[in-house]
């Protein structure tokens, strides 16, 4: 009698047990195929992944696993089906820094609770930030899953795909670390050999860009521009007018870029047989010079971006003038860092 009733206790705690969804240890065998494929796959990604793989390579290598993985389904979950094909079994894909998107959302099988305090089954894939869920929270299937163990296949397939996710996510870290060295190194020369630039000058350059590379500006972590554009920037510069009287030909003066450009970067720029940085600016000037019109127009032309050479236009008389970026020197790298990241967004 004692013996009856201490086996009825236990069968009543393991049906609470069952209810309450608490088989979740891995099933030992379950999607075996799966497990397999994702495993070559994932050793194959880390060979690769040193030398570089592009993304078509990436999605031919690990489509077959989700396909093995929904034919399995078939004889291990066919009750969720339905289910798996939504979440588990499609690729979820992660945008990446540079705009690329990899196959690398984690994917999970759990037991939670409902807002109202309810037992469900809760399959995910992806992070808290953006989750793909589905929740099955109806008491029969959760019976029936329980007596099934169905949450331990879910988990030995979640153990599988995750396989090429982890493997994947490391691949995804070292691209973000490669590609902020690169960046950082990038605007580092940016920084240290372009010409100098005001506030404005960075808003205009910045507007620019984005507007007409938009496609390479959807992300935070992005390259320095190309080019620089200049609006009312101001120049000394040492002025020769031969007209002027004698002692007032060659005097500074005052010259504001009303627009300009100035291609940095001399790597891509001029090529003359030799490369190097170049660009140009339409100026006015203004110089208190007897015998001549004290101010003047003319062009700019930037070089190395250092040293500017160009012509005037007093009326009718014509001016050379020569002049280096003084205002680099006093230019401070993060001041500018920072106003060129406040720009492009």
């Amino acid at each position: 009698m004692k013996a009856g009733w201490f086996i009825g206790l236990l069968l009543w705690q393991w049906s609470l047990l069952a209810a309450e969804l608490c088989v979740t240890e891995p099933a030992a065998g379950a999607f075996p195929r799966t497990s397999q494929a994702a495993a070559e796959v994932a050793a194959v990604i880390a060979d690769r992944k040193a030398a570089g793989m592009s993304v078509a390579d990436y999605q031919a290598l690990t489509a077959p696993v989700y396909r093995i993985a929904t034919e399995e389904t078939a004889e291990y979950l066919p009750e969720f089906r339905q289910e798996l094909q939504a979440t588990m079994l499609q690729p979820q894909l992660m945008k990446t820094a540079d705009g690329t998107r990899f196959a690398v959302q984690p994917v999970s099988a759990r037991c939670d609770k409902t807002r109202d305090g309810k037992r469900m089954l809760l399959i995910a894939v992806g992070t808290a930030n953006d989750p793909k869920n589905v929740q099955i929270s109806d008491t029969e299937r959760l019976e029936d899953c329980a007596t099934t163990q169905c949450l331990g296949k879910l988990k030995a397939l979640a153990a599988a795909l995750n396989q090429v996710e982890h493997i994947s996510r490391n691949w995804l870290i070292d691209a973000v670390i490669a590609k902020v060295d690169l960046l950082d190194s990038q605007w580092q020369r940016f920084l240290t050999e372009s010409r100098s630039q005001t506030w404005l000058d960075v808003g205009v350059s910045a507007w620019s860009y984005q507007v007409r590379y938009a496609d390479e500006y959807q992300t935070r972590l992005n390259a320095p521009p190309k080019y620089q554009l200049f609006a009312l920037h101001p120049s000394l510069i040492v002025e020769n007018v031969s007209a002027a009287l004698d002692g007032d030909q060659v005097q500074e003066s005052l010259a504001l870029e009303l627009i300009g450009i100035n291609w940095w970067d001399k790597t891509a720029a001029c090529d003359l047989g030799v490369k190097f940085a170049c660009g140009a600016s339409l100026i006015a000037t203004y110089t208190d010079r007897a015998g001549v019109k004290d101010k003047g127009w003319g062009l700019m032309f930037h070089i190395d971006n250092a040293y500017s050479f160009g012509f005037t236009r007093h009326g009718s008389d014509n001016g050379v003038f020569i002049t280096v970026d003084l205002l680099k020197l006093f230019e401070q790298k993060e001041r500018q860092f920072s106003r060129w990241t406040d720009k492009i967004k």
